[in-house]
């Protein structure tokens, strides 16, 4: 167990040495670079989770390295409210403040309706 460590650290003085931004050192000693997301790169995705009272919610996208994006109210397109599982397009940007990723620009592709409490009906009348 002490060779896995002092292994570790001595990988982990090498990146120090370098400091490349989104490098991440494996268990494997691998090491994996995350480019950073291109701000003009549409991504697509399903609203997961929303939180109406605080007016955020996060957006499932992407494969399995992908975590969910967090998006506030105010990039959703004036008027417009989504719903879980409607799907949507958007862009990520990095928030000045805290420094973390926030889905921008969104565009709804397609509402999840739920019609299972509708009723479809087609009328006819003619006087005569």
């Amino acid at each position: 167990e002490e060779k896995i460590w002092t292994n570790a650290l001595d990988h982990f003085k090498e990146w120090s040495a370098h400091k490349t931004p989104g490098t991440i050192i494996e268990w494997d000693n691998s090491i994996t670079t995350v480019k950073a997301p291109d701000p003009n790169e549409r991504q697509k995705g399903e609203v997961k989770y929303i939180n109406r009272q605080k007016r955020f919610g996060f957006i499932k996208y992407g494969g399995r390295g992908t975590n969910d994006m967090f998006f506030h109210f105010n990039a959703l397109p004036r008027g417009e409210n989504v719903e879980e599982g409607d799907e949507l397009s958007f862009t990520i940007s990095r928030d000045s403040r805290n420094g973390k990723d926030a889905a921008e620009n969104i565009e709804i592709s397609k509402k999840d309706v739920d019609d299972s409490d509708q009723v479809n009906m087609r009328v006819f009348s003619m006087n005569l």
